[in-house]
């Protein structure tokens, strides 16, 4: 029986008496073994390479005063309540005017922007769509709309205005259409009305059939064009009444 921990002393010497004495052995030794080995570095090295899919999204709805769609110093402060769709995720923005939108996968959406309080003709500047590519900031800028004033004209007859009382022109719907979008407004008891749109081309229409067969409307969906260079846009709707025959008895 050989001790084979003697063996392996002898194999790795550098002696040179030990180096001859193995030379000279002449035994034969048969065994069967294994000698395992186990090395593992890590080199911090990312595999697979896996590509981003999907995005954070930060919101941020303001009062956009100097008009150049960015939030600063000039404007004077955000916008809560706004709800926020990316075609089906939903938010709504807090006091702050600040909402996050997380995992959004990267593509195009379509894209709403809807106040829920009464913002007296702040309209938000958006687009209909919004592309996501990467993490990052949606401004919503609200801009200040157009104000459209004007009123009703009736032109009577001398002797139905001495006979009649005075017209009531009040709740009578004038909109505004603008492509797919349309606001409405109604008139008070004089018949005057104003509302704000955003910029933008419109038809202006008064809901004629309120006033009956006695009224004839000489020019209605009157076309107008708001620009940001405009405070207001007057309107007038001019109406005729039917004239009545009158009979003279001796």
């Amino acid at each position: 029986t050989r001790n084979f921990t003697n063996l392996f002393d002898n194999i790795f010497t550098t002696n040179p008496q030990d180096l001859a004495n193995l030379n000279n052995n002449t035994t034969t030794i048969n065994s069967d073994f294994t000698l395992g080995f186990s090395l593992k570095k890590d080199f911090g090295i990312p595999i697979p390479f896996l590509k981003k899919s999907a995005a954070t999204v930060n919101v941020s709805s303001f009062y956009d005063l100097d008009g150049d769609g960015v939030q600063n110093a000039k404007d004077e402060g955000a916008i809560g309540n706004v709800v926020v769709r990316i075609g089906n995720y939903e938010v709504i923005t807090d006091e702050n005017g600040k909402a996050i939108l997380k995992n959004v996968p990267m593509k195009k959406y379509a894209y709403q922007v809807i106040p829920l309080d009464k913002l007296e003709g702040w309209f938000p500047k958006v687009s209909d769509s919004i592309i996501i590519q990467d993490d990052g900031i949606a401004n919503i800028p609200f801009a200040r709309g157009v104000k459209i004033y004007g009123e009703i004209i009736l032109d009577r007859q001398k002797i139905a205005i001495a006979e009649d009382k005075e017209v009531d022109l009040s709740r009578i719907k004038i909109s505004a259409f603008n492509n797919n979008k349309v606001y409405n407004t109604l008139t008070d008891k004089k018949g005057r009305f104003e509302f704000y749109l955003p910029n933008g081309t419109y038809i202006i229409t008064l809901d004629e059939n309120i006033l009956g067969t006695n009224y004839k409307i000489a020019r209605n969906n009157i076309p107008i064009t708001l620009k940001e260079t405009q405070d207001g846009v007057y309107v007038s709707f001019y109406s005729i009444e039917n004239r009545r025959k009158v009979i003279i008895k001796d």
